[in-house]
């Protein structure tokens, strides 16, 4: 589980959505033209691996409750590096190898995150406390947050 390592103190209630996909994905659209649903920046650990995850607050109207999809960017630098084996007889040097890396990043749904609290603690991991994107008490207007999201 995502959030194993978060300590409560307190009950969270649950809150479970039932959704079909075609509805969800609409509800995704809608709430990506909304810059009042912010884009949160938050550290991920995966397997030992950081990396940083960008969850946009998503809200589902029809019930006024609130959910999070993260998203991260992803580069397959073994596909750059066979193409760019295989189609040029020389090799590149490693600034122009660099620059096609961050040309072709892919940006991916990561997870689907049904936990404010672990959102919260990823991004105070960034250390930006001085200038944070999002305070806590700004984050605490997305709630009540969805727990459990359920696709018919």
């Amino acid at each position: 589980k995502q959030n194993e390592g978060i300590k409560k103190d307190f009950e969270i209630p649950q809150i479970s959505v039932e959704l079909d996909e075609e509805l969800w994905i609409e509800i995704i659209k809608d709430s990506l033209k909304h810059d009042n649903l912010p884009f949160i920046p938050i550290v991920v650990n995966k397997n030992n691996h950081h990396f940083i995850e960008w969850v946009k607050m998503i809200l589902i109207e029809s019930q006024n409750v609130y959910i999070g999809v993260g998203f991260k960017y992803e580069v397959n630098k073994n596909f750059v590096y066979e193409y760019c084996h295989g189609e040029i007889e020389q090799n590149l040097p490693h600034n122009i190898l660099d620059i096609i890396f961050d040309y072709c990043q892919n940006v991916m749904v990561s997870r689907i995150e049904s936990d404010l609290d672990y959102i919260a603690c990823g991004h105070r991991l960034l250390g930006l406390q001085s200038n944070p994107v999002i305070s806590n008490n700004e984050l605490s207007r997305f709630r009540p947050f969805v727990t459990n999201l359920i696709f018919e």
